[in-house]
C-alpha cells in the first residue's frame, strides 16, 4: 500500500516510458526503495546476491553475495524474501536461512546468521520466504512454529520457537495497547509478544492441503483477513476479548502466495493457483460479507499493490495494469506488456516510478511521473545557472 498520488495512471498510446532495465539474478525478491536506491536479491552462479541500484539511472552501486544454491525445483528458485531497509542498514533473508545485515551505503557485511543453527526452526519445503520485520531493536522472522528474533544491531539471538513456519512475512499489529507480531505459520495464525521474549498471545488453526500459508494476512482496523490456496479460501476474523473470532469463511478469494489489498470495506486480489493457464480471476470481495462484488475472469495470475485509489497489477505474463479501486465494477485505466514472463513478484512504486521484475532476474523501471511544468523547468534552469 502506498499513499503516493503524484503519478499518472494513464499510459500514452505508445506505452509507458521505460527509464531503465537491469539484470539481478534468478529469484522472486521484490524491490525495496530507500533514499533513491533500490535493494533486491537474486541468484547468480550459485550465489545469492544482494544488489543496490541507483533508482534514477539503473546503475548498480554495489553487490554483496554468498554461496547458495538456487534450489529451484519446478519454479526457477532463487531468494524470495524482499530486503528490509532501516537507518542505513539492509536486512536480507535467503531461502536457506542466511540472514544478513549490510551497510546500505557500500554493502559491507555487518553481521551474518544462519536461522537453522541453534534455533530449532525447520527449513520449509520451499525455503524461508518471509521478509524481515523490524520492531524496536528486534528483527523478527517467520521461522519456527511461532517466529524468532535477533537483535538488529548485534545479530544476537533473542528468542526462538521450534517447528515449521509459513511463507508469509510477519506483521506488526497493535492489540489492546501493546505491539504484537502476527505470524502465518504452516497451520496457524499466531500472535506473539516480542517484548516478552516472543511469548504467545493467541493462536488460531488455519490448515491447507499442502501446509502452505504464503499470502500475508491483511490488517483492517480490529479485524484480520487471511487467504490461502490449497483449499484454504479466505476468512475475516474480529478481535474479541483478546482473541480472533471468525466472522465468515468463504472460497471467494484463494490467494496462492501474493496477498490482495484492502481499501475501505473491500479487498482486491487474484484468485487461484499459478499454473500458467492465465485462467485466474481478479476479484473484489466485500469484507463485511465475504461475497464478491465483481469478478474479472481470465485475468491471469500475478500480484497487485495499491497507490492512492488505484491498483497496480502485474500478471504472470508481464502485463502491467492500472485499475481504479472501484468496488462496484472492474475499471481498467491502462495496460501494457512491460517485461517477459514469469512474473510472480509484486511490483513496487516510489517517487512516481514503478519497478517490476521477473523470475529470470530482469528488473524494469517505468516512469509514471507527471511532466515537469514549464515554470518549474525555467526555475530549475535559472537555479543551475
Amino acid at each position: 500500500m502506498s499513499h503516493e498520488t503524484d503519478w499518472i495512471p494513464e499510459f500514452p498510446r505508445e506505452g509507458p516510458k521505460m527509464l531503465w532495465r537491469q539484470k539481478i539474478g534468478v529469484g522472486f525478491s521484490s524491490l525495496a526503495i530507500a533514499n533513491e536506491r533500490v535493494y533486491t536479491m537474486g541468484n547468480k552462479n550459485d550465489h545469492d546476491v544482494v544488489t543496490c541500484i541507483d533508482a534514477e539511472t539503473g546503475k548498480i552501486i554495489w553487490n554483496t553475495g554468498y554461496l547458495a544454491s538456487p534450489d529451484g525445483g519446478l519454479y526457477g528458485g532463487g531468494p524470495s524474501a524482499t530486503p528490509t531497509v532501516q537507518n542505513g542498514k539492509v536486512y536480507t533473508l535467503g531461502k536457506d536461512g542466511t540472514l544478513l545485515c549490510l551497510n546500505a551505503n557500500d554493502g559491507a557485511t555487518l553481521w551474518k546468521n544462519e536461522l537453522t543453527h541453534l534455533t530449532g526452526a525447520e527449513l520449509p519445503k520451499y525455503g524461508f520466504t518471509g521478509s524481515p520485520l523490524i520492531m524496536g531493536k528486534q528483527i523478527i522472522l517467520n521461522a519456527g512454529g511461532a517466529g524468532l528474533a535477533y537483535h538488529k544491531d548485534t545479530g544476537d539471538l533473542l528468542w526462538a520457537s521450534k517447528g515449521l513456519g509459513g511463507y508469509a512475512s510477519p506483521l506488526p499489529y497493535r492489540m489492546e495497547g501493546r505491539e504484537v507480531a502476527l505470524l502465518f505459520s504452516d497451520q496457524h495464525i499466531v500472535a506473539v509478544d516480542p517484548a516478552d521474549d516472543g511469548r504467545g498471545v493467541w493462536s488460531h488453526t488455519w490448515r491447507t492441503r499442502e501446509r502452505v500459508n504464503a499470502a500475508d494476512p491483511l490488517l483492517v482496523r480490529d479485524k484480520i483477513f487471511v487467504s490461502s490456496g490449497y483449499g484454504g479460501g479466505c476468512a475475516m476474523f474480529q478481535m474479541r476479548d483478546g482473541k480472533p473470532s471468525l466472522m465468515w469463511h468463504t472460497q471467494s478469494l484463494r490467494s496462492h502466495y501474493n496477498p490482495g489489498v484492502a481499501i475501505g470495506k473491500f479487498v482486491y486480489g487474484i484468485d487461484g493457483h499459478a499454473d500458467g493457464s492465465a485462467k485466474n480471476s481478479l476479484v473484489c470481495v466485500n469484507l463485511t460479507t465475504g461475497k464478491p462484488t465483481w469478478i474479472r475472469r481470465n485475468f491471469g495470475h500475478g500480484s497487485l499493490i495499491a497507490a492512492g485509489n488505484y491498483l497496480i497489477a502485474l500478471t504472470e505474463l508481464g502485463e502491467l495494469y492500472i485499475l481504479k479501486a472501484n468496488p462496484h465494477a472492474y475499471t481498467e485505466i491502462s495496460y501494457a506488456r512491460v517485461i517477459g514472463r514469469r512474473c510472480w513478484t509484486a511490483p513496487a512504486i516510489s517517487g512516481g516510478r514503478v519497478y517490476c521484475r521477473n523470475a529470470k532476474g530482469t528488473v524494469v523501471c517505468i516512469d509514471l511521473r507527471p511532466p515537469e511544468s514549464l515554470e518549474d523547468k525555467k526555475f530549475a534552469d535559472a537555479k543551475a545557472k
